[in-house]
């Protein structure tokens, strides 16, 4: 699937990407792995560790693997599933990023999309969608059909979490995409974790829980994070429903 793939260590941190001129798919903070280096996978984490222990989560996008690390550190008995679309990605993971081996989780390798429409996708509490080609997202993840599909293998209490880069969401397809999932949710909410009014990580976060967007506020104060940054989160987050997109 990817032409060239490289994993690189800049003093204590190991990274991965996806071409020579590609963006960073993942790393790993060799002297403290339990830190995620990327400010949205420490959003992502503290989303995590506001879950309480439920069974079940799909990966659709392994990557280097963290987001699969990181449930399995704060839910030892979640049942872990991994879909990765390029077979050397999930080994790398596996080998330099701390991912769990194939004994700790369960993992396919195809399209995330079709995996979930198959026999073998279940259901799931925590869904996360991270999946990214060289210097874009794979475009079949932002289908509006997709929340349809993601839907009917999600508990009716699970939550989805996407990680979007982008600047807003009033354009385009991504904007019929979010609007799509307003349409279908009860809550749809925005986490932006970059640097104001430019092209930023952003978790997007799809559930049925009335005021998730209230819930997490409250919730994300009490994890692990840093003071700061679970602040800024508090401060950041916001439900899109009703929004001008």
């Amino acid at each position: 699937m990817h032409d060239w793939i490289e994993v690189i260590e800049d003093g204590r941190v190991r990274q991965m990407r996806f071409g020579k001129r590609g963006g960073w798919q993942g790393a790993v903070d060799l002297a403290r792995p339990d830190r995620p280096v990327f400010p949205y996978q420490r959003a992502f984490r503290g989303l995590v560790q506001t879950r309480p222990q439920l069974s079940s989560f799909l990966s659709i996008g392994v990557g280097a693997g963290t987001s699969l690390y990181h449930v399995r550190k704060a839910h030892p008995n979640y049942q872990l599933h991994g879909v990765e679309i390029d077979e050397t990605v999930l080994g790398l993971a596996i080998e330099y990023f701390q991912a769990p081996t194939h004994k700790e989780a369960d993992y396919w390798v195809g399209d995330g999309f079709a995996f979930v429409r198959s026999e073998m996708a279940e259901i799931y509490d925590l869904i996360f969608v991270d999946a990214y080609l060289k210097t874009r997202i794979y475009q079949p993840a932002l289908a509006t059909e997709v929340w349809d599909w993601l839907r009917a293998v999600l508990q009716p209490s699970g939550i989805i979490v996407y990680n979007i880069i982008a600047s807003h969401y009033r354009a385009g397809q991504l904007r019929a995409f979010v609007r799509a999932g307003a349409e279908r949710f009860a809550s749809i909410v925005d986490l932006p974790v970059g640097v104001p009014w430019t092209s930023q990580n952003r978790l997007l976060i799809a559930s049925d829980k009335l005021n998730l967007a209230g819930e997490l506020k409250e919730a994300l104060l009490c994890t692990d994070a840093a003071f700061v940054e679970r602040s800024l989160w508090r401060a950041r987050l916001r439900d899109l429903r009703g929004a001008v997109l």
